[in-house]
């Protein structure tokens, strides 16, 4: 048995002996010119303490006793060598008052020495007392640590910095001498917690760093200093995201390096504020994910998501001025306050409700297993446990895919009754689904059974029609839709009609909207059998009605060609003409699985597929009805699949629409009206075409493109519901900006009008305003509608107590009895407007008119 005893005092002896200069052996060259000096030492000490030190000596021992051993250090420095060699003899180290380089010099020293206890503890004591200078120094640190493999501690260390936070790198004193390859690995970061300007700033201070030979004022440089930086930061400037900037920012920090960037890219940054329609926004790397703690406490989204979440909340609309909204500055007006989360809480309705109800403006991020998809949705209203729809307009689902904002999809509700279902809590122990007990017939030993297969059928299925047989007994009750349909299919194989007309009533009646969802099959399995007549109805009608909802279904992929083109061909088709395009596409591609999903990497011979796949769909969609932006990034990448002549005419009608012919172009479809405006008069043709004219947005190709209708109309005043009198006119318009009157002219299709967007008054006077104008449609006739804008302002409006809507003298609805009776005095004629809108200037006889107040949507 040994003790270990009076260590101090050992420890003590060494350091005598190291001080000694009697009984030394060796001497030992330390550093470099001028600061050298030479120590005296001890062989035996220092090769059982290091193993470096050992094969030096051995390899330098000399035959001669009488001579000392001699050998030189100098990679390390006369102060760090002290402090070894206390350590080396007596364990001793006191690192009190050394600045943080010369603890990490002797952290070298020690590794070249091969000294690991030593290693190891500087290593942890510089990372837990020093880890700000390491920081502020990490060039120096990451280099040296990589320079051998036992500073593995310290090697750590600058790896997570590198992950975690790899802004405090560029804020470190040495950050210029970083290697191209590590800062491009800083840049590539979508996390870097940094504003783009001041990325920008330091990759150029990096490059001006490796041409010292550069002054810093770029307006200085010549032609071949431009190059010469460019060649530096080729690797860098492709990840700096420059459409992130603001437009101070381009000009004062970007424009006078302009000659960095290629010629292109610095039109379209400029373009990116001063006709953003024209850039894409295809391949521009989105803002970084910057970190606010205090927004939103989540485990599933990032503020990118929790910016356009926002956007779409407050109805931002970022399809115009605000296109690189997304790209230039998070929009984060709001706190989100976690009120559940799976996780941590549970996934039980129960918890839900104790959590969540009661609380409005909620927002709700789903995340689906095993993909990077994120669904969700925004209830404005509050939820509850007492069951029911729950009526709101405002309401709207979302997906995220790989968190890509770009793509991400936002669906407003359509049927605001039933925007949300309040179910009643139920308990947890209530979602069990099945039993089953498993044995044999121990009785079944007594002959030979007839056996019969039914293979198309399913045990759980064949159960169900057993208990019919035998009962009449069906039982529906907590069984999926999908295995209804199952029952169905085994009712109709097994001829038992009777079950068969009650499965198909039952689904009908209870179960629609998953019919719905699953309409290919559904359309596929009711007509294998003459038996499935109510199923086969329901499909026709679906197909006649709302030809929509099949698009939306979970299968259509699956439908015929023959019937996706009775789809489409369908003018009543209630579905914005991009999403008709997009599901043809989907369509397509589902037809040639071996077709990855993005159209850059596809070959000639690919288009040419795809291109043979939809050759009878391809004309049936309406590709004149779409914005720039749709054309710009949902068809440019698919121009090989049109011909040439038809996509330029897709781009000409929006850059140089004189040059395209609208013959032969189909119309946008009849999306339905009474879903905006409450009229008896007009239809969302003239809707979008009066809407155009308030906002100057027409052209040539106004009534073929898809409806525009950014704003809605609340009725004020319908003359067949509140009177034809002056009086009724005041007393539900006055005060009230922007509105529109419709007048229907008795005993035709015309309809004549007029936008007032200051307000109407009972007092006797002229309204004056420059954006007023007067209309005339014929036969609800876009094409040949007349617009006549105001042309004496100043009596561009006709006030009077006795005057219903009037404009100027163009326009007179009035009453020459007084307020309480019916106009009496209505003619049409050119005065105070530009030109005539009707060609018989002449009273006429309402058939009905209608007063409408512009709103935001």
């Amino acid at each position: 048995m040994s003790t270990e005893l009076f260590s101090k005092l050992l420890s003590q002896n060494y350091i005598e002996l190291l001080e000694d200069n009697e009984y030394y052996d060796i001497t030992i060259e330390v550093g470099e010119d001028p600061n050298v000096k030479i120590f005296r030492a001890h062989m035996n000490i220092l090769c059982y303490r290091s193993p470096y030190l050992r094969r030096t000596l051995v390899s330098n021992k000399k035959n001669d006793n009488s001579v000392l051993s001699h050998i030189k250090l100098p990679n390390i420095s006369p102060e760090v060598f002290q402090i070894i060699l206390r350590y080396i003899y007596g364990g001793i180290l006191s690192l009190n008052g050394l600045e943080a380089s010369n603890i990490l010099n002797t952290l070298v020293a020690a590794d070249e020495l091969n000294l690991q206890e030593l290693i190891n503890y500087l290593q942890n004591y510089l990372i837990e007392n020093n880890s700000e200078w390491l920081e502020q120094h990490f060039e120096l640190v990451h280099r040296k640590s990589i320079q051998s493999k036992y500073l593995s501690e310290l090697q750590q260390f600058c790896t997570n910095l590198m992950a975690e936070s790899p802004e405090k790198i560029f804020k470190s004193f040495d950050f210029t001498s970083l290697p191209e390859k590590s800062l491009v690995s800083l840049i590539k970061k979508d996390d870097l917690q940094m504003r783009e300007i001041e990325v920008w700033e330091h990759v150029l201070k990096w490059g001006l760093a490796q041409n010292p030979t550069l002054v810093s004022e770029p307006k200085a440089w010549t032609g071949d200093d431009f190059k010469t930086m460019k060649n530096t930061l080729q690797n860098c400037l492709p990840l700096i995201r420059f459409f992130c900037l603001s437009s101070k920012e381009l000009r004062q920090k970007v424009r006078p390096y302009q000659k960095l960037l290629n010629q292109q890219l610095y039109e379209d940054l400029i373009d990116s504020y001063m006709d953003p329609d024209n850039i894409s926004i295809d391949n521009i790397l989105p803002p970084r994910n910057i970190k606010f703690d205090k927004i939103i406490d989540s485990k599933i989204v990032n503020l990118d998501i929790v910016s356009a979440i926002s956007r779409w909340v407050d109805k931002i609309d970022m399809n115009y001025s605000s296109k690189f909204a997304n790209i230039r500055k998070l929009y984060l007006p709001y706190k989100f306050k976690l009120l559940l989360r799976g996780s941590r809480d549970g996934f039980t309705p129960k918890k839900f409700h104790e959590l969540c109800d009661g609380k409005s403006n909620t927002i709700t991020f789903i995340k689906i297993k095993g993909t990077e998809e994120i669904i969700g949705g925004y209830n404005p209203l509050k939820w509850e446990s007492n069951g029911g729809w729950v009526t709101t307009k405002d309401s709207f689902i979302f997906s995220f895919i790989n968190k890509n904002i770009k793509d991400a999809i936002m669906s407003n509700v359509e049927n605001a009754n039933y925007a949300f279902n309040n179910y009643i809590t139920q308990e947890d122990n209530e979602y069990y689904d099945i039993t089953i007990e498993v044995g044999e017939d121990p009785n079944n030993d007594n002959g030979v059974l007839s056996h019969i297969k039914l293979s198309n059928i399913s045990p759980e299925n064949f159960r169900i029609i057993l208990r019919y047989i035998y009962g009449g007994i069906i039982s529906l009750n907590g069984q999926e839709t999908s295995e209804i349909l199952n029952t169905l299919i085994a009712a109709d194989e097994l001829h038992l009609q009777e079950l068969v007309n009650y499965l198909q009533k039952y689904l009908i009646e209870n179960n629609s909207e998953w019919l719905e969802q699953h309409f290919e099959l559904i359309h596929r399995t009711s007509f294998q059998s003459n038996s499935l007549s109510e199923l086969q109805n329901f499909c026709t009608n679906l197909m006649a009605e709302f030809p929509e909802k099949i698009f939306k279904s979970f299968d259509f992929t699956s439908l015929s060609e023959k019937s996706l083109i009775s789809l489409i061909k369908n003018d009543d088709l209630q579905m914005r003409e991009i999403k008709v395009w997009e599901y043809v596409l989907k369509w397509g591609l589902a037809q040639n699985p071996t077709l990855t999903q993005d159209p850059d990497t596809w070959s000639d011979d690919d288009f040419k597929t795809m291109k043979k796949s939809l050759q009878h769909c391809l004309p049936l969609i309406r590709l004149f009805s779409l914005t720039s932006k749709e054309l710009t990034l949902r068809v440019r990448p698919y121009q090989k699949l049109l011909s040439k002549q038809l996509y330029e005419d897709l781009i000409d009608s929006y850059m140089n629409s004189d040059n395209v012919s609208i013959d032969n172009i189909l119309l946008p479809r009849n999306i339905k009206s009474d879903r905006i405006i409450d009229s008896k008069i007009v239809d969302f043709d003239i809707f979008s075409t009066i809407l155009r004219w308030i906002d100057n947005n027409d052209s040539k190709f106004a009534h073929i493109r898809e409806y525009y209708l950014p704003r809605e109309l609340i009725l004020l005043l319908r003359g067949s519901k509140d009177g034809f009198t002056p009086k009724k006119f005041h007393e539900l318009c006055d005060d009230k900006y922007n509105t529109i009157t419709f007048i229907k002219i008795k005993g035709t299709e015309e309809i004549i009008g007029g936008y007032n967007p200051s307000k109407w008054k009972t007092s006797s006077s002229w309204g004056e305003t420059n954006d007023s104008f007067i209309f005339s449609f014929i036969n609800k006739n876009i094409k040949d509608a007349i617009i006549s804008k105001v042309e004496n302002i100043d009596r561009a409006l006709n006030y009077h107590p006795r005057h219903g809507p009037c404009f100027g003298n163009d326009i007179i609805l009035g009453s020459s009895r007084g307020q309480d009776t019916d106009y009496n005095v209505i003619y049409c004629k050119m005065d105070h407007y530009e030109k005539k809108i009707r060609d018989i200037e002449d009273k006429f006889s309402i058939e009905d008119y209608e007063v409408f107040q512009i709103v935001k949507r």
